[in-house]
């Protein structure tokens, strides 16, 4: 059944297994027998087996094995030993990430839809926000170039959703990459106006339109056309005021000439 089939025909139980998960329909398998079957799957999987094997199922078959369903994301990986015909659970919950090379977070990007213009603005992004980081190093203040350089690339990862910087910050974070995950929630308003990481990103988009530099005069002109609401005008007003800022410290610490106004 859907959830939305389970949700009509369970309405009690279903907002009852909330708070208490090992609540069943009646009629359900029970953990008990759910852990039995489970386990004679996988060990007849690892007699037909010479080597380590990998296994794909769901969380309710993963939690009758390692017994730990709190501790299991829905992109970790467990790890079962066998031992005199015992299935032993070693490390659970772990959350696999690759570093984030060029190559992965283009990968990341072709997976969320991203087309060739978005693409290639994250590019220009991240070149952008490249040349920065190394001009603010040569005068003293080092931030984190590859988390930069990450979170740039993936910046518009959820573009096209509602709220993208934060849907996307919350994607990275489940992918196991919180630090990137930050700036990229950060990267359509910061936090602060801090020269850090995340406002060195946010800058950096405000001066790429497409692929190209523009004025952040002339980005803010062009987004101000979009402002439909109070709330609309007013959060553009907080995020034109924070790149100028930003703007105004990067000039402070590197001299004028890097961000156009």
């Amino acid at each position: 059944l859907s959830f939305r089939e389970i949700r009509e025909r369970f309405p009690v139980l279903y907002a009852a297994r909330e708070e208490q998960p090992d609540l069943l329909p009646e009629g359900a398998e029970s953990a008990e027998a759910l852990t039995e079957r489970v386990s004679a799957a996988l060990l007849r999987c690892l007699c037909e087996s010479e080597d380590d094997i990998a296994v794909v199922s769901h969380k309710a078959s993963i939690a009758a094995l390692v017994g730990h369903r709190s501790k299991l994301g829905y992109t970790s990986l467990s790890v079962i030993t066998v031992e005199d015909d015992e299935l032993r659970p070693g490390q659970v919950g772990l959350v696999p990430h690759p570093e984030l090379t060029d190559g992965v977070c283009l990968a990341l990007l072709n997976a969320a839809g991203a087309d060739k213009a978005r693409i290639a603005h994250c590019h220009a992004v991240a070149d952008l926000s490249d040349w920065l980081c190394a001009a603010l190093a040569e005068k003293g203040l080092a931030l984190d170039a590859a988390a930069v350089h990450q979170a740039a690339l993936l910046h518009d990862l959820a573009k096209g959703q509602p709220e993208h910087a934060a849907l996307g910050g919350v994607w990275l974070k489940d992918l196991g990459y919180p630090k990137q995950a930050e700036i990229v929630r950060q990267h359509t308003e910061p936090d602060s106006t801090e020269l850090n990481e995340a406002g060195l990103v946010f800058l950096a988009d405000k001066a790429i339109r497409g692929d190209r530099p523009i004025s952040l005069s002339g980005r803010f002109a062009a987004s101000l056309q979009k402002c439909r609401t109070p709330e609309a005008l007013e959060a553009h007003e907080r995020r034109r005021q924070a790149a100028f800022l930003l703007k105004e410290e990067l000039d402070r610490l590197c001299g004028p000439g890097l961000i156009e106004a």
